[in-house]
């Protein structure tokens, strides 16, 4: 959830920014998505976040996009969507997590934060 209090207080600074949050709900149920809905009404944030769900067309995903953000407090085994945005020239901030730590120097070819940092 920090990544939409980090967009809420970007947005409540004045800065227009748009916010796609795409990938699998690991929840069969829906879950997480349901939490991060309730996040984005909770902080007023319906203009600037929408829902692209699991998109299979990288390429409409990563040509559309100013930065990749990728905020995970798991321990990602390959991290491939870091190395997808990579890939596409595309700047990456990512938790120091597994190998998104491996993929990314701090500083030179992206940004790291610490998982649950604020």
């Amino acid at each position: 959830m920090a990544f939409l209090e980090a967009a809420r207080i970007l947005v409540g600074k004045g800065i227009n920014a748009k916010f796609i949050i795409f990938g699998e709900d690991t929840d069969k149920d829906g879950k997480i998505k349901k939490i991060l809905e309730e996040k984005v009404r909770q902080y007023r944030l319906g203009e600037n976040v929408s829902f692209m769900g699991w998109e299979t067309d990288l390429d409409k995903i990563y040509t559309n996009i100013d930065i990749a953000v990728c905020p995970s407090e798991l321990n990602e085994s390959f991290g491939m969507n870091v190395a997808e945005a990579m890939s596409y020239g595309k700047p990456v901030i990512a938790s120091n997590t597994g190998a998104y730590a491996e993929l990314i120097q701090d500083g030179a070819n992206g940004l790291l934060f610490k998982t649950g940092a604020h």
